[in-house]
């Protein structure tokens, strides 16, 4: 049917409601724009989805990004009070901010203030399962995330992030971070206090589950007072903390089983000890770092910046040897060549999985790690990701490594330069699949254009084809290039 110019906003606004509530027993405009008698009715459209019950819509609803979700009230009557009993509540704005204008910053930093404090006020279920904030908001806010985190645990909520990440284009310095309050428990409940903003705050944390940090200042008091203020605290992340020179957690009053620290300037030390911690990582620079008596310890994630192959690490490792089944290492290349037996590195006899993450230049070899591997006694997956470094004046030299047979070998970053054929060459010799994926790591990418890293990423996977399959001569040998 066409439409006149007159008619056509009106016909419009029918085919919407049409599409909620079907055709059956409506009108359709005629050509001279009056209402007239579906002669020829088509199928009737049942709209199904809204007689579902009301906790099968919003299990629907929570399935879509909070802002359409919230749209979904302008349906009819029967959606307007629907997304109001969501327990997940995602305020993500970091798209915005990718392609926010610097000028348009403060502008797009009340908006989104804005919008949380809308959906807040409208906001009808007496649980949150799920309460995230993520934008560039600083300590100049403090009082309104204050009452976003007094309005979580009013609501009960289980997994609390607040993200409140810098601009790329204008990095934060640590001071003007939002200070996380501090915890004192008073008699069943916790008041939150230290901070100006945070005066009369009284929560309770009994139900929190998860809490990660972005951006946000943690003294050392408050930690402390959140771990041992939240019985049911399980998972602790933490990015960009100011406020603390060192962490010291213990105690078997701490329930925490996965602890996670990344980017922490100020940071000097890490001590934990005496409680049931099953995951630990730490992505930074150089630090001292004490593992004691951390019985249920699986997996460690170690990433300094200038780790290195030294006994200080390595000692490290030793005091929770006998548990661990996963273990990372970012390791640092050294000036100096590596010894073949790398004194005081443990036996690791329950690893299953062995991740290292190793720079490489033309003239590196890095052979010399696999020693790390052996000392796995039930490894199943090793894993090497390779990415590039700057040149160092002295070159190394391929060490004689005894045999060793590994079950599955992943190396990804593969470039084929001396470094990365030999170690390839190496697994084809000692390993029973091999998994060759020439992806540039992350680290590269930081450097690199998108043209580039697919330039380098076609010239690995070629020189894989061209020269590693002709050298797998065992007919158990499996290798594969991605």
């Amino acid at each position: 049917m066409k439409y006149t110019e007159g008619n056509t906003v009106k016909q419009q606004a029918i085919d919407e409601e049409l599409l909620v509530n079907g055709t059956k027993g409506k009108k359709k405009v005629g050509d001279s724009g009056m209402e007239e008698d579906d002669e020829c009715p088509g199928p009737t459209m049942i709209d199904f989805i809204s007689q579902m019950p009301d906790d099968i819509l919003v299990k629907i609803l929570s399935l879509l990004p909070l802002k359409n979700a919230v749209i979904t009230g302008i349906l009819s009557k029967r959606w307007r009070f629907v997304w109001p009993y969501l327990k997940r509540l995602d305020f993500d704005g970091s798209d915005a901010l990718d392609e926010m204008d610097e000028k348009l910053c403060v502008v797009e930093e009340a908006k989104y203030i804005n919008q949380v404090n809308n959906v807040i006020r409208s906001h009808v279920s007496p649980t949150l399962q799920f309460f995230r904030i993520r934008f560039n908001l600083d300590k100049t806010y403090s009082k309104d995330i204050d009452d976003w985190i007094r309005y979580a645990f009013d609501k009960k909520v289980e997994l609390l992030e607040l993200n409140l990440f810098e601009r790329h284009h204008k990095p934060r310095d640590t001071k003007d971070n939002y200070d996380l309050p501090l915890p004192l428990l008073e008699g069943s409940m916790v008041h939150l206090s230290e901070w100006p903003s945070s005066s009369s705050m009284v929560v309770e944390t009994l139900s929190l589950k998860k809490l990660l940090l972005m951006r946000v200042n943690v003294s050392e008091p408050s930690l402390i007072g959140w771990l041992k203020n939240s019985p049911r605290l399980e998972t602790l992340y933490l990015y960009g903390s100011g406020l603390m020179t060192k962490v010291n957690v213990g105690g078997r009053d701490i329930n925490l089983k996965h602890f996670m620290l990344m980017g922490w300037a100020e940071l000097q030390s890490i001590s934990l000890c005496d409680f049931d911690l099953e995951k630990f990582m730490y992505i930074g620079r150089e630090i001292e770092i004490s593992l004691t008596n951390l019985s249920k310890l699986k997996e460690l994630d170690i990433g300094q910046v200038s780790v290195g192959l030294n006994n200080k690490v390595f000692s490290m490792i030793s005091c929770v040897a006998s548990t661990l089944e996963i273990l990372s290492l970012d390791i640092d290349r050294q000036k100096e060549d590596i010894p073949i037996n790398v004194p005081g590195f443990p036996v690791l006899p329950n690893v299953k999985t062995l991740n290292l993450t190793l720079p490489t230049e033309l003239d590196d070899t890095i052979i010399e790690y696999i020693e790390i591997g052996k000392k796995c006694r039930s490894l199943e997956t090793f894993t090497i990701s390779l990415h590039w470094c700057a040149p160092i004046t002295k070159k190394k030299t391929c060490s004689n490594i005894f045999g060793h047979c590994f079950k599955h070998v992943k190396i990804s970053g593969y470039r084929g330069i001396r470094s990365d054929v030999q170690i390839a060459l190496y697994m084809i010799g000692n390993a029973e699949n091999i998994t060759i994926d020439p992806s540039c790591h992350p680290y590269d990418l930081i450097e690199l254009s998108e043209s580039e890293a697919m330039k380098r990423e076609e010239a690995g996977r070629s020189h894989a084809k061209l020269k590693l399959s002709s050298r797998v001569f065992h007919p158990q040998v499996k290798l594969v290039v991605l």
